[in-house]
């Protein structure tokens, strides 16, 4: 146990050390889509670079994409019939560098593709983006809370994958975040040894956070149930914006999800539990949003809307 303890410990020390954001984030959707593609790339010398053939631009037949990714920056071109039509560079930690990135569908009805990109931000601490093209730049999919009128991304996940997939067989993706249930009443680790090297090895700034969430995952002990955290569905049919499920949403399309996997669950024990984020007491709930804030060093994934649409 405590060479895994050890291991976690180390990486998430060097992920702090290499991607800690230095990002300006989004003001709002509206100056999102008025950015100009960036160009620069320099100080890349040897990046590593894929080409994809997907149809970005939703016009019925393949572009091609090309994909680099150097220490710092991630550059996405996409070239039409040889001319290059889309690009961007990014380079300020918003969209990380990362070698996990695919092409998928969102509508089965529609020939569109996305960039489906996924970041680690933690030892097991994910950010997911969909990338798309709009007006000639490559960027981000936003979602939009109108409960809280926020527009947010990217999306998160601190267990298992971020699913992007058709839960309700209407021919169209939802995504789902999925967390830990940190139970308030789950066993703390105690370790002197551990302790000290956890405060030993982060910056005087972050002894304490990570000491904190590295006593209550307790090696996975702590971590208890998984969470359906948050769910995302289409907007109309706007390529550039999912929307946050509601509560009322949200029961409706995962229940059936949930009590699935309870019925799983107790004719194969030891399959992993999903459990509803209403479920969750107002601890676990402010412990999730502390790891959340701890891995993204602070830095906002929401921004309040300028105005409603």
């Amino acid at each position: 146990m405590k060479k895994y303890l050890l291991f976690v410990i180390f990486l998430a020390l060097a992920v702090i050390l290499v991607f800690k954001p230095t990002v300006n984030y989004f003001k709002s959707r509206q100056a999102a889509e008025k950015l100009m593609p960036s160009t620069d790339f320099s100080g890349e010398t040897n990046p590593e670079v894929k080409t994809l053939e997907g149809d970005l631009l939703g016009k019925g037949y393949k572009q091609k994409v090309i994909v680099s990714v150097g220490e710092r920056k991630v550059k996405i071109e996409v070239y039409d019939n040889g001319k290059l039509v889309a690009s961007n560079v990014f380079s300020d930690g918003f969209v990380k560098p990362t070698m996990n990135y695919e092409l998928i569908k969102l509508n089965k009805n529609i020939s569109r593709e996305y960039i489906r990109w996924d970041q680690y931000v933690g030892p097991h601490e994910k950010e997911t983006h969909i990338l798309t093209t709009k007006d000639s730049i490559v960027r981000p999919v936003f979602s939009a809370d109108y409960d809280n009128k926020q527009w947010y991304a990217p999306f998160w996940s601190s267990r298992g994958e971020t699913y992007i997939g058709d839960i309700d067989a209407d021919g169209v993706a939802e995504i789902i975040e999925f967390v830990d249930e940190f139970p308030p009443e789950a066993p703390r680790l105690v370790d002197s040894e551990i302790e000290k090297i956890t405060r030993r090895e982060f910056p005087d700034d972050k002894k304490d956070d990570m000491w904190k969430i590295v006593s209550r995952e307790n090696s996975g002990i702590g971590r208890g149930r998984k969470v359906i955290w948050n769910v995302y569905t289409r907007r109309n049919q706007d390529p550039l914006l999912f929307q946050k499920s509601n509560k009322e949403e949200y029961e409706k399309l995962t229940s059936n999800i949930i009590k699935a996997m309870k019925q799983v669950n107790e004719t194969n024990q030891g399959t992993e539990q999903l459990i509803s984020k209403y479920d969750l007491t107002q601890d676990s709930i402010d412990f999730n949003n502390f790891v959340r804030n701890f891995w993204t060093q602070g830095y906002p994934y929401a921004q309040p809307f300028d105005d409603m649409k």
